[in-house]
């Protein structure tokens, strides 16, 4: 799927996760023939090149050139991280007046996890994103448009009816895929300059270990 007049994206990950930027030297890269931009929010870097070759020559030169210190250090216990976290809370059953222990009834409780299980995908995720006149458009293989849209509307502090979502064919597989954090990605690329078309190609790791995953795509 190609638009007219797109620019094609990469993104420079950190060497892990919690990990935060703390310089780029970005001096010999800036007049790489070819390159649009080089996109910095936060700790977000991104590269946008006329060609798709061009992206990927820039943001390996800006990984080289980057330099990265651990912000909080990685959770001993991931579950516990994971609860203390949490982004939702939804009771399922609750009862009113409920007497249990004048009636004997012994109260249960326990916690149940599994251990992260890796997917991988058929093919690297990919998303194009287009802003027009405050409207968000994302072209994505994501496995639910309407759930993607959702969180697009909340990293981008945008109104969900202001993001539309159109679901393309892309890579698949048995689990979570990148193709969510693509179309963040691409999203990301296109609010640097509104009115542009990016393609995030293979933006993000196919590796279902989180949202965000911490690795580049090589």
């Amino acid at each position: 799927m190609t638009l007219p007049g797109m620019l094609y994206g990469r993104v420079v990950r950190p060497p892990h996760n919690f990990a935060g930027l703390i310089s780029l030297d970005d001096r010999k890269v800036e007049s790489m023939p070819g390159l649009a931009a080089i996109v910095r929010e936060g700790g977000f870097v991104g590269v946008l090149a006329e060609r798709e070759d061009v992206a990927i020559s820039a943001q390996r030169a800006l990984r080289l050139a980057a330099s990265w210190k651990e912000i909080d250090p990685l959770p001993r216990d991931v579950y516990a991280w994971l609860k203390e976290h949490a982004a939702e809370h939804r009771v399922i059953s609750e009862k009113e007046n409920a007497d249990v222990k004048s009636r004997g009834v012994t109260m249960l409780e326990a916690s149940y996890t599994k251990p992260y299980i890796s997917h991988a995908s058929i093919g690297p995720s990919c998303a194009i994103a287009r802003i027009d006149d405050g409207k968000l458009v994302v072209w994505s293989h994501s496995q639910g448009i309407f759930n993607l849209r959702r969180d697009l509307a909340l990293a981008l502090a945008m109104r969900e009816d202001a993001i539309i979502v159109r679901h393309v064919e892309g890579a698949g597989c048995y689990g979570h895929n990148g193709a969510d954090d693509a179309a963040l990605d691409a999203a990301l690329l296109a609010r640097a300059q509104t009115g542009a078309r990016f393609r995030c190609n293979g933006c993000e790791t196919t590796n279902s270990r989180g949202r965000r995953a911490g690795r580049p795509w090589p």
